[in-house]
């Protein structure tokens, strides 16, 4: 890690202004045959899109970038992607392709990266990510782990201000506090930070500032699953988990029997539960409590991410969650899984 952030140090940051002509070499395993489509946005906001045939499981293309930008490779028809950096270089991409069936019964292409070469910025982002999940492994706590991000990543906007490979670190940077997500944004160049409302730093920034450990949570009044108007404010507690969700998210699903086997246990002891759902559709998220077995309060809005709810979090992903304490402060968020097991044990032992 140290060796990439040596090289991006000595990387002349006039670079990023500089025309950066492309080519994308492709191989496919499996058996599709038809389109691929490359796909990105640029700084300007002016969307792009190649298209190119693959024959031979073999695909080509050729362009040329203003500056780093990240892009997709898509399939015919109903499609998964690949995400990429576009950057000056032969860039090689090695990909497996297969066909399924969907719960809906359409037919999806799916398009799995194996490995992709010679994009200086994907390696930069690629080195950062290995280095992220591995501090992320270690038994430092969550302040130690997001005081050492910090470092790692500001070395690197201050190196490169002007690219979006920082601009993109940041936008994922959940673990931080919004003082030093705040820092690391105003090192970044002021073009980048113009793109903010359009890269997803802003929502990064708005969800850490209303979600920093310490603070007081803010209820909205929303409907529970009879129709009643509820915050869950209201509801005594020791500890509150606050927990979105939605009946299509798969992860939100398959967290649900871990926190039905929590609530079952310590709800005696104080603990509570609040589910807010993004869902759009009554009877579909009405099916996923009675299926998923979910005996704690349920409020939604139905109006998905675009609810008041969704946008004063800047919810950009779910589930997420907070753990409140029993005066509504924040004390953890984003706790799943065995993590929230082992947090509540050490809280609420028995």
């Amino acid at each position: 890690m140290h060796r990439y952030l040596m090289f991006a140090i000595l990387l002349p940051v006039s670079l990023a202004a500089a025309p950066r002509p492309f080519t994308i070499s492709g191989e496919l395993q499996g058996r599709y045959s038809g389109t691929i489509t490359l796909r990105y946005t640029l700084n300007t906001q002016e969307s792009m899109a190649l298209t190119a045939s693959v024959e031979n499981k073999t695909f080509h293309f050729t362009g040329q970038v203003p500056h780093p930008v990240q892009a997709v490779l898509e399939l015919e028809g109903l499609s998964t992607a690949v995400w990429l950096y576009l950057d000056s270089g032969n860039i090689h991409v090695k990909a497996r392709t297969h066909t399924f069936v969907d719960g809906d019964g359409r037919l999806v292409n799916n398009l799995q990266a194996i490995s992709i070469t010679g994009s200086y910025s994907e390696k930069l982002q690629d080195d950062f990510f290995t280095f992220w999940r591995g501090v992320l492994e270690t038994d430092q706590t969550d302040s130690a782990k997001a005081e050492t991000l910090y470092r790692h990543m500001l070395a690197l906007v201050d190196a490169q201000p002007d690219s979006n490979v920082g601009s993109e670190l940041l936008r994922d940077a959940d673990l931080l506090t919004y003082a030093q997500a705040d820092t690391i944004f105003h090192h970044l160049s002021a073009g980048q930070r113009a793109l903010a409302g359009s890269n997803g730093v802003a929502k990064l920034l708005q969800r850490l500032a209303h979600t920093e450990r310490g603070s007081l949570f803010k209820f909205f009044m929303l409907a529970d699953k009879d129709g009643k108007p509820m915050s869950g404010e209201e509801l005594p507690h020791t500890y509150m988990l606050v927990d979105f969700w939605a009946s299509w998210c798969g992860p939100c699903r398959r967290e649900h029997p871990n926190l039905v086997a929590l609530y079952d246990k310590y709800h005696p002891a104080g603990f509570e539960i609040v589910s807010i759902s993004l869902d759009e559709e009554r009877p579909k998220w009405l099916s996923a409590i009675a299926n998923d077995g979910l005996t704690w309060p349920q409020l939604s809005d139905l109006k998905g991410m675009t609810g008041p709810v969704a946008q004063y979090y800047a919810l950009s992903f779910i589930p997420f969650n907070v753990l409140l304490d029993a005066r509504g402060r924040i004390i953890a968020k984003d706790v799943k899984g065995e993590k929230l097991q082992e947090l509540l044990a050490s809280l609420l032992s028995e």
